[in-house]
């Protein structure tokens, strides 16, 4: 298996980011919609989906939750 880089985390990043981005706006939310139902800072969407903090498996967790879908397609595309 290749060695890891920090390049891969940012792209993982990027697509999970871009992944929650398409989500939300399939359900038709605004990023304060989505952050008020996963209960977290409206802020820390957009830092999520611009790829500007890294994010823990407990607020994908919420993130799916908001948007009543699975966490697994948070992570589409990735791998």
């Amino acid at each position: 298996m290749a060695k890891r880089t920090f390049k891969d985390k940012d792209i993982v990043g990027k697509k999970l980011g871009n992944n929650l981005r398409e989500l939300r706006l399939k359900k038709g939310l605004t990023q304060a919609k989505l952050a008020e139902l996963a209960d977290l800072d409206v802020s820390y969407v957009g830092f999520i989906e611009n790829n500007n903090r890294n994010v823990t498996a407990y607020t994908v967790v919420r993130f799916a939750r908001a948007l009543n879908c699975k966490v697994s397609d948070l992570f589409k595309d990735i791998s």
